[in-house]
């Protein structure tokens, strides 16, 4: 008789594998409005944590949120079990505890130079990855803290701001963000501790622009006269396509008199600085045709001719007041309709395709513009200057006229440096060869040669 024998099933017979440890904090998010919650291990919602992180998503796009929660949930999970620890730890800990946790994600910090280092910020750096989302990150971070602190959970220092910055005088934090924000292409230090510096391959943003000026400028001849004109301006300068916008008839003026360089305050120096913008006799004819004397009244725009004479008259100082490119009604272009009115359209149309840093095809931009004047420059210099150290000196003086890091364009011309190093190898190898083969010539004949030229004989 068959004994009965009771076999566990496969699955019962595996071992048991206990779930990882669920993180002291974590955050959820709602599903109906997309906001986060901190819940606490074994005790539920936290409200202080919940209304903080709340506060921290609150003034980003959804897919901005979307990475501010990933970051806060990765966070707020190095958090020891009693929370109010880690919430109340004076700055120096809560400092510690942030540089730790972003060391983890691939960050190095380092001291940064001058004035900055005066100020006791932080660089943040992280090899050839993205700095967008920890940058988003640290922001968003400064707000969480911020708001502990407003509600009266937090009473020690905010530890993403500068040390010492919450108990600083007014006028000692106004000074310290003046002197900073002149540093910084976008003014917006607010006593944040930390700066992102990015640190990987440079790519260029534009690979090989010749041939792109007279192609964009070809799609535009629809164009009206004065978007032609501007576009004109941007190709011979290289100037950013907000630039010529408010230029007025003082700044042509103050550049050559009515010829061929208008005075242009820079964008990025928030008009401290002026660069002058040099332009081809083509373009300077296409400016005056903009001044025709046509109109009447308030809208009456003036010939060249009266420009001419207005400038010796004692109220001259109305050229600051006549836009070199108006619209209409002495009203002023914006960049954004002359993209998407008129030059993306034309651009479209003609299916004129660059490739960008990451090496994908997409249309040209206006920006592509300033590139290909660059990138013209430079193959000029190159053909100019042979000597290296005059041709750096001319380099290093275009990238001061353009406004540009002189770094930036020393690796924009990498491509050309290395046809230089080639270029100038090769003539030495060849000067170098025939120098060999006229010492040889002028060299006494071996036993070889007056062997063959007995025989020959």
């Amino acid at each position: 008789m068959n004994e009965f024998v009771e076999i566990a099933h496969p699955k019962n017979s595996l071992e048991f594998v206990r779930p990882p440890p669920r993180p002291p904090v974590t955050i959820e998010v709602h599903k109906a409005t997309v906001t986060p919650v901190v819940v606490l291990s074994g005790r539920g919602v936290s409200k202080p944590l919940t209304d903080a992180a709340k506060f921290a998503c609150s003034s980003y796009s959804l897919k901005a949120k979307e990475k501010v929660i990933r970051w806060l949930r990765s966070y707020l999970s190095t958090w020891p079990e009693d929370v109010n620890l880690a919430i109340t730890e004076p700055w120096e800990k809560a400092t510690a505890r942030f540089e730790t946790f972003m060391t983890g994600e691939g960050c190095k910090f380092a001291n940064p130079k001058g004035i900055s280092r005066a100020n006791g910020l932080m660089l943040v750096r992280r090899a050839d990855r993205d700095l967008t989302e920890p940058s988003i990150f640290i922001n968003a971070l400064e707000a969480f803290y911020r708001n502990l602190s407003e509600k009266g959970h937090r009473r020690a220092p905010n530890p993403m701001l500068v040390k010492d910055w919450e108990a600083y005088e007014p006028n000692t934090r106004a000074g310290i963000m003046r002197r900073q924000n002149m540093l910084r292409k976008h003014p917006t230090f607010r006593g944040v501790r930390y700066v992102m510096e990015q640190r990987e391959a440079f790519k260029p943003k534009l690979y090989d622009p010749r041939g792109l000026r007279d192609q964009i400028l070809e799609a535009g001849t629809a164009w009206p006269h004065v978007v032609q004109t501007i576009f004109h301006v941007i190709a011979d300068s290289g100037c950013r396509i907000s630039e010529p916008l408010q230029l007025t008839v003082q700044d042509w003026w103050d550049g050559s008199e009515f010829g061929d360089v208008i005075r242009a305050p820079n964008k990025s120096s928030n008009g401290k600085r002026v660069k002058d913008l040099l332009l081809s006799s083509e373009t300077v004819q296409m400016i005056e045709e903009c001044f025709t004397g046509s109109g009447g009244g308030f809208a009456r725009r003036p010939s060249m001719d009266e420009l001419r004479e207005l400038v010796h008259k004692p109220w001259s100082g109305r050229m600051k007041n006549i836009l070199l490119f108006e619209r209409d009604r002495r009203k002023p272009f914006d960049d954004k309709t002359l993209r998407d009115t008129h030059f993306k359209p034309a651009v479209t149309k003609a299916r004129i395709i660059i490739t960008n840093k990451d090496g994908e095809a997409e249309y040209a931009t206006p920006h592509s513009l300033r590139h290909a004047r660059i990138d013209e420059e430079i193959r000029k210099l190159d053909a100019l200057y042979p000597e290296q150290a005059r041709f750096l000196f001319e380099l290093e003086e275009f990238a001061n006229h353009m406004h540009c890091s002189v770094q930036n364009i020393h690796d924009y011309a990498a491509n050309a440096f290395r046809e230089r190093s080639i270029r100038y190898r090769r003539k030495l190898m060849k000067e170098r060869f025939e120098a060999s083969q006229e010492s040889v010539s002028n060299a006494a004949p071996t036993v070889a040669e007056r062997l063959l030229a007995r025989m020959q004989a």
